[in-house]
Order: structure tokens, then C-alpha cells, then sequence
């Protein structure tokens, strides 16, 4: 009966360990922020993408940093997607952002078609569903970091109006392979039903 239980939960959660994926996202930048947000979509081999956002900081400066972690689990079909993020300077007047390492900053304007003006009264807010559109908007997205499963990728922070790159990011999704702590577990369950099986035999 035991080994039973034991095949039944190993068949439950053996899908949980090997479907989720870590989608590790480093920044580093230069200057004070603030109100800042870290979007995200996940993106499967059927679409439409999903839009996500985390809080990184809402109502208080955030002081320049060095290889700031966001890691987020991801479900494991998904292969591709985009990553930003997206704050304020301390007086509140420049949009710090996350973009491509092919997008121009130094010197250029602010790159996007909806005006800056709006995007700093949403972060002020934090009216995370105007964010989340504008994000995911298929005339700005392409703009941000893109990320695919088994490669790592790195864009530039950018502050505007002004054109001054101030940071940088990374993003990595390791190939759908499972971790060893996961295979080491998966193994003890399946060395605990084998013993619990000569267990029975042998009382037999």
C-alpha cells in the first residue's frame, strides 16, 4: 500500500518539478530611481504571449545598484518572451528604461510613439494596465530585451528625454533540462518505492 502512495504522489509531482523554468534577469545601474516596475511576457510555442510585472519598488528611491537580481519562475513551455524595466528618475521628470542592445539611446529621443509625458504619469500612479500595454504593444515590444530558452541576453538601461545610457541588464532561460537537485530528488523517490517493493516481497 505504501509504495502505492508512493507511485501516486512521484506521478503527481513529477510533472511540477520538471515544468518550471527560472527566468534570471540581472541589473546593474548607475543612479538613484524610483516607482520602478520589471515587465515581462512568456511566450509558448502557441500564441498569444502572456504580459507579466513585478514590483521592484513603488513610492521610494531605489539607490544605484550592481547586479540587482530578479529571478521569476516561469511555466516550462514556455521558450521565448521580452523583458524590461521600467522607473523614474528622482525628480521624477526622465523614464528609465530597459531596451535592446541594438536600440540607439545616447543622444536619441525618446524612441517610442506613446509620449513619455504619459509614461511618467502611469509610473506615478502605477497604473500597471496602461504599463502593461504600452509594453506589450507589438510596435514597442521589439524594442526590449528579447530572451529564448538556453541562451542569455543583455540590453542597455537608457534614461530619457535625455539619451544617457546609466545601466545595463541581463536575461537568461535555461534550456527545459531538469536541475540535478531535482533528478537527485525524483531519484531518491524512486529508490524509496524500490525498497519499499522488496520490502513487501520479502514479508511475502
Amino acid at each position: 500500500m505504501r509504495s502505492k502512495l508512493l507511485l501516486v504522489t512521484l506521478a503527481i509531482m513529477t510533472p511540477t518539478f520538471l515544468s518550471a523554468g527560472l527566468l534570471d534577469t540581472t541589473v546593474t545601474i548607475g543612479i538613484p530611481t524610483m516607482d520602478d516596475y520589471f515587465f515581462y511576457t512568456e511566450c509558448t510555442a502557441t500564441p498569444p504571449c502572456s504580459v507579466n510585472f513585478g514590483v521592484i519598488n513603488h513610492g521610494n528611491p531605489v539607490p544605484a545598484v550592481t547586479n540587482y537580481d530578479i529571478p521569476q519562475t516561469v511555466p516550462g513551455p514556455v521558450v521565448s518572451g521580452y523583458v524590461s524595466v521600467l522607473g523614474l528618475s528622482l525628480t521624477g521628470t526622465d523614464v528609465v528604461v530597459g531596451l535592446a542592445s541594438n536600440v540607439g539611446i545616447a543622444g536619441d529621443p525618446w524612441p517610442f510613439a506613446t509620449p513619455e509625458a504619459s509614461i511618467i504619469t502611469d509610473l506615478l500612479t502605477a497604473n500597471t494596465a496602461a504599463l502593461s500595454t504600452f509594453f506589450s504593444d507589438p510596435a514597442n515590444i521589439s524594442d526590449f530585451v528579447s530572451y529564448s530558452a538556453g541562451t542569455s541576453t543583455t540590453g542597455n538601461l537608457g534614461e530619457f528625454s535625455n539619451g544617457t545610457v546609466v545601466g545595463s541588464l541581463s536575461t537568461n532561460l535555461p534550456s527545459g533540462v531538469p536541475e540535478p537537485g531535482t533528478l537527485a530528488l525524483l531519484g531518491c523517490g524512486l529508490a524509496a518505492l524500490f525498497f519499499a517493493g522488496r520490502k513487501a516481497t520479502v514479508r511475502r
